[in-house]
């Protein structure tokens, strides 16, 4: 009912009408050997520019744009999923979460907002009234929008990878603490006493502060008094989850898209310019019909 409707609105009954008499007054006293030729001509190009607004009503109707997501984007991105799903410390995701990410970062408004904008581009091209096209596709915000979703999952991931570590024992977090750690630990740091420190450095004193037991190891005991959350982790390590996602956003994704008539001509392949070509000539020019065509086609008949 929908395409119905769109058909309707693209080649009303009226024009329909009006070329099926304009065909009539050009045949008959061609028939009726009063004219030696016709020329019937149906102008294309104001249909076309009639399909722009009959096309977004459509597409918006036929809820087109979940399917652009779902059966265009989906696959592209679970292609280049092995890229994608990588963050930081090794952390991976999984095709549910790249897909509830895109979901955020390309949602059907903002997909319908620039196929829209393609169209209205697109159709002055078409018809003739302008040389080229240009669609620009601006990115920048999406490349932000990007950016926070996966900072977003990355944190999330990479403290569920934290909190589910086994518990150090005194040795592993003294060991941990004077190395230093550069990315996950094999176990997570619990608060020690006083006593259990002493027990892990093997000194004996009583009565000795964590700052003298600091000044006997070499480096700060105070954290391990405390207990090292997910938070305190990341502090201490220096992890900067957003730096390192906001570089890998922008290397990936342009902060603008730009197609050009170059760039569609590419991509129809050398095959197709002929045809691409004829195309635009009968939307510009109309389609025509004359008594040399009825002569061509009638010897088809025949034969």
């Amino acid at each position: 009912q929908q395409v119905a409707s769109t058909v309707q609105k693209l080649v009303p009954p009226q024009w329909i009408q009006q070329q099926v008499e304009g065909a009539i007054d050009q045949v008959v006293p061609y028939i009726t050997a009063d004219k030696n030729s016709f020329k019937i001509t149906v102008p294309v190009k104001d249909r076309v520019e009639a399909t722009g607004p009959a096309v977004k009503t459509l597409l918006r109707e036929s809820n087109a744009y979940k399917g652009v997501f779902e059966n265009m984007l989906v696959p592209m991105v679970k292609s280049r999923l092995g890229e994608l799903a990588r963050l930081s410390f090794g952390v991976t995701l999984t095709d549910d979460e790249i897909v509830s990410a895109l979901q955020q970062v390309m949602p059907p408004e903002w997909l319908q907002q620039q196929v829209e904008a393609a169209i209205d581009a697109f159709i002055p091209y078409a018809v003739g009234k302008s040389s080229t096209f240009q669609i620009v596709i601006p990115m920048s915000e999406r490349v932000d929008t990007a950016g926070k979703v996966k900072q977003d999952l990355a944190d999330r991931k990479l403290r569920q990878v934290y909190d589910s570590l086994r518990t150090c024992s005194i040795t592993e977090t003294l060991n941990m603490a004077k190395a230093g750690i550069s990315g996950i630990p094999t176990c997570r740091p619990r608060a020690y006493t006083v006593d259990e420190i002493k027990v892990g450095l093997g000194i004996n004193i009583p009565g000795v502060t964590i700052q003298q037991l600091s000044q006997q190891a070499g480096f700060d005991l105070s954290p391990l008094t405390r207990n090292i959350t997910y938070d305190e982790f990341k502090r201490l390590t220096g992890i900067d989850i957003a730096a390192g996602i906001k570089q890998t956003i922008q290397e990936a994704l342009p902060r603008n898209w730009t197609f050009t008539e170059p760039d569609l001509r590419a991509a129809l392949g050398a095959d197709n310019q002929t045809r691409f070509d004829d195309v635009l000539k009968t939307i510009r020019e109309g389609l025509t019909y004359t008594d040399t065509d009825l002569r061509r086609d009638l010897g088809k008949v025949k034969s």
